[in-house]
């Protein structure tokens, strides 16, 4: 165990699993069962280990490797996690609703788009047009 708190994680899923076993608590088990899957959940992700890894290549495509060994040109953006890991350091980006990722540096369909819009119907379109045009992480 890493610290205080998976140990008294640890220790309760213990605890509540004799609790469910016993038959003085049938009344309540339900709640017990509930309350053992919670405690499992967060020890899981307290205890998350990266299983990915994510880099971008050197075109502005999204890579992902199962070690964290750099690649040559290509830069490190982030760990993939099979439980969402607690207490970690690094920060974890949520997209807005209404935002998207795109690329530092444009596209040649991103351009082409921008072009296209700005001389059908000015720059709203246009940015429309670029950010539709842009590569979806994979």
């Amino acid at each position: 165990m890493n610290n205080d708190l998976e140990q008294y994680t640890s220790n309760k899923i213990k605890q509540l699993t004799m609790a469910i076993d016993q038959s003085a608590f049938t009344a309540i088990r339900d709640g017990l069962i509930k309350e053992k899957a919670m405690a499992e959940i967060a020890l899981k992700a307290m205890q998350a280990k990266p299983v990915g890894y994510l880099f971008v290549t050197p075109e502005g495509a999204i890579a992902h490797s199962i070690s964290n060994v750099g690649i040559e040109g290509f830069k490190f953006i982030g760990e993939v996690y099979d439980a969402p890991p607690l207490n970690h350091t690094e920060q974890h980006m949520v997209v807005p609703d209404g935002w998207r990722l795109v690329p530092i540096e444009p596209t040649k369909e991103m351009v082409d788009a921008h072009i296209s819009g700005m001389q059908s119907a000015g720059f709203s379109r246009a940015y429309r047009e670029m950010l539709a045009a842009a590569p979806m992480p994979e």
